[in-house]
């Protein structure tokens, strides 16, 4: 079961409760500012579109609505794609997470490419040397 600092708590993944684990990270705000808080969270990601344009990059910034994200071969615009995040923060203070958002392509710029989150799951991954891999699952769908 997934615990209360992963629930959605009316500030999706990214609610307060999950971030008081670890020290807060920068938040984009000024001219950058959007209708939800964008984390700068650099964490690494792999992703594969509906037109199986697949490969592995860096999160930009992150928030309950959207992932930017960077990587050498950006999926079409409007695709739909699968995001696999490797979360930083641990389940129950002892499993790792991998959140997995699944989205469409708004934007792409470069290497960089926008997604919007349209739903989202948190998965435990296994523990460095623990040989089984048993996974947990909590589904929110946002929206919007």
């Amino acid at each position: 079961m997934i615990s209360d600092s992963y629930r959605n708590d009316g500030g999706g993944f990214l609610g307060a409760s999950a971030l008081t684990a670890v020290a807060r990270p920068e938040i984009l705000t000024g001219a950058r500012r959007r209708r939800t808080r964008r984390f700068a969270l650099k964490l690494p990601v792999t992703y594969r579109s509906e037109s199986n344009v697949s490969g592995a990059g860096t999160t930009v910034n992150i928030s309950s609505t959207g992932v930017l994200f960077r990587g050498p071969n950006p999926p079409p615009l409007n695709s739909t794609v699968k995001l696999a995040i490797e979360w930083p923060w641990l389940l129950n203070g002892e499993r790792p997470l991998q959140l997995v958002v699944t989205g469409r392509v708004v934007r792409i710029g470069g290497n960089d490419a926008a997604v919007t989150v349209d739903r989202y799951e948190f998965f435990t991954r296994p523990r460095v040397g623990s040989g089984a891999e048993k996974r947990s699952t909590a589904t929110v769908a946002v929206s919007g």
